[in-house]
């Protein structure tokens, strides 16, 4: 007779094993609607314009008459590619006008982007006139100079409007001779499929074999080791989990690697990456001489095809973000890319952040800042490192789009682990569509600026699934707790907070590991104890370097005052941890 508990499990069972995949997909569509996801809604417009910040109202307005001779000058900057539009307001002072404004963008050399003549007649007081061109591709951080003059004689032309309060970084002049405050004016951007395909080919041309090479070193050295670690295994894996193992083997390797390069004094560089990928090369070369296998392999399907492409997707959408973007955003990127600039300098980790800061520590968690450090040495031979900056963008946007594969590497892990290999493709195509694009998480993190955690959440869903696999009480072959260990480590590397958001989850692993040998409790449990003793030694060692590191540091001390501080968040802390507009850079 089966208990309450036994009954409860069965109920449960037949739920999942039961449902159709159609009330499965109504009930994730509504999951996501509930969690926030946002489903594009079908609009007029795709590719809506955008102002900066509007100055078409004064504090203090001051008109500024146009007459025959005159010509009004004011510079601005642009904050963003795409600049189509300039609005100022003009006034007639209640009387008819004769004549035409003649209105000219200049460049940065002098040269006119765009003239537009206006008959005087038109003009309309108290409705800003918009002036219209094509977008200019490369505006993003250009002075541009808005040149406005009229041919009516004095005391029956049309003016323009100036705040005599200083509103925005430019200078005002009336026939060359400075004015006090700025022009009142509103200048817009649109980003176009034209623009987009610019910056594409544009990107591609500069980063292009960057981005090959990274694929190589975040792909080959995973593949080295999964014919060891997959040999005996009867489960047939499909062609995008075996990718998604071996970024998420290759990336742990990266993040440990340097503690050990720092403690015997090697120094990192473009060699260190060429190195990594032809020992990767040769051993594939070794384990294919020797007869082993990536294991068990899946023929590519449907599901297949639409993961990458996907992912691929998820590339062009992150990747094409930065297009109006120079620096890394927000604080949190500062500090990061000051990281990252140290590690360049020092071939690695270093032990204090001279000439920079005189702080003699270095206890931040510093697994992206290792991923960034990477990203930049990975150049053509001969290039030069790609500066820090550039690295924290673009290995952050990477990242981006690894964060959401692994989501969709632990959903069909889930589903194979569960025995339903024929659901397990699907799990992982709808894991990468939900997570990846139809929510403003993770993309947003590229306003936010907060990569760490990023890093850590692309450590934590196969963490997750090695954990479960791993563990089992029924595997038998020790090389099973490599992958766990491997995630372990990287993830206590890379973000403490996030290794303890796997520390809460790890009693749920646990019970789901032991509740199919609940009927033998004993030896399941003295199996599992086993493995986590090993776990817990081997993950101790790789990480001791750095940990020691932070046991004398003030990381210490700063996280005894903290927790032990009461009171409600300070206003400077809550205004620190605002998200802000999250659909800015999607």
């Amino acid at each position: 007779m089966m208990s309450g508990m036994d009954r409860w499990f069965e109920t449960l069972r037949g739920l999942f094993c039961c449902w159709s995949g159609t009330r499965w997909a109504a009930l994730l569509l509504l999951l996501a609607v509930l969690g926030g996801c946002a489903v594009p809604t079908r609009t007029t417009e795709l590719f809506k314009p955008r102002v900066d910040q509007s100055y078409l109202s004064a504090q203090e307005e001051q008109p500024v008459e146009l007459s025959e001779g005159v010509t009004l000058r004011q510079t601005f900057w642009a904050s963003h590619n795409g600049l189509t539009g300039v609005s100022l307001p003009l006034t007639t002072g209640g009387r008819p006008n004769e004549g035409e404004i003649v209105f000219r963008l200049l460049d940065e050399a002098g040269e006119a982007r765009h003239e537009e003549r206006l008959p005087a007649a038109e003009v309309a007081d108290g409705v800003p006139r918009s002036f219209r061109f094509p977008p200019i591709f490369d505006s993003s951080q250009r002075a541009y100079t808005i040149e406005v003059r009229g041919d009516s004689p004095a005391g029956a032309a049309v003016s323009a409007l100036s705040d005599g309060a200083e509103r925005y970084p430019g200078r005002l002049t009336l026939d060359g001779a400075p004015l006090q405050g700025d022009l009142l004016a509103e200048w817009s951007y649109k980003t176009t499929p034209g623009l987009l395909a610019h910056h594409a080919g544009r990107g591609l041309a500069r980063y292009g074999p960057t981005l090959f090479i990274v694929g190589l070193l975040w792909t080959l050295p995973g593949l080295a080791l999964l014919p060891w670690l997959r040999q005996n295994d009867e489960q047939a894996w499909s062609i995008q989990r075996l990718w998604a193992t071996a970024l998420a083997l290759s990336g742990t390797l990266l993040v440990i690697l340097p503690q050990f390069t720092h403690l015997v004094g090697v120094r990192l560089g473009g060699w260190a990456v060429w190195a990594l990928i032809v020992t990767s090369v040769a051993a594939l070369v070794l384990a294919r001489r020797r007869g082993l296998s990536f294991g068990p392999v899946e023929r590519p399907d449907i599901t297949t095809g639409l993961f990458f492409a996907l992912v691929g997707l998820l590339m062009v959408s992150r990747f094409l973000a930065l297009h109006p973007v120079f620096t890394p955003m927000w604080g949190d990127s500062l500090h990061h890319t000051l990281i990252t600039q140290l590690l360049l300098d020092n071939g690695g980790i270093f032990e204090d952040y001279q000439p920079y800061v005189p702080l003699a520590s270095f206890t931040y968690h510093g697994g992206f800042h290792l991923l960034s450090a990477w990203f930049s040495w990975s150049t053509p031979p001969g290039s030069a490192p790609l500066p820090a900056a550039s690295a924290v963008l673009l290995n952050g946007q990477w990242l981006n789009v690894l964060a959401v594969v692994m989501v969709g590497l632990l959903a069909e892990g889930l589903a194979a682990w569960r025995g339903r290999t024929e659901l397990a493709g699907w799990a992982g195509v709808l894991a990468l569509l939900f997570a990846g694009l139809l929510g403003p998480m993770p993309a947003f993190y590229v306003n936010w600026g907060r990569y760490t955690q990023l890093a850590g959440q692309v450590f934590l869903p196969p963490a997750l699934l090695w954990i479960l696999e791993g563990w089992r009480p029924e595997r038998d072959h020790l090389r099973r707790l490599v992958p766990v260990i491997l995630a372990l480590a990287a993830l206590a590397l890379t973000h403490y907070r996030v290794m303890m958001m796997l520390a809460v989850g790890v009693p749920l692993l646990l019970a789901a590991l032991l509740w199919p040998a609940r009927r033998e409790a004993r030896r399941g449990t003295m199996a599992l104890l086993w493995r986590l003793v090993v776990t817990g030694l081997v993950v101790g060692v790789l990480v001791l370097p750095w940990y020691w590191t932070i046991a004398e540091g003030l990381l210490v001390r700063i996280l005894a005052t903290t927790v032990t501080a009461t009171g409600a968040p300070t206003g400077s802390t809550s205004e620190y941890n605002a998200l802000g507009n999250t659909s800015l850079y999607l």
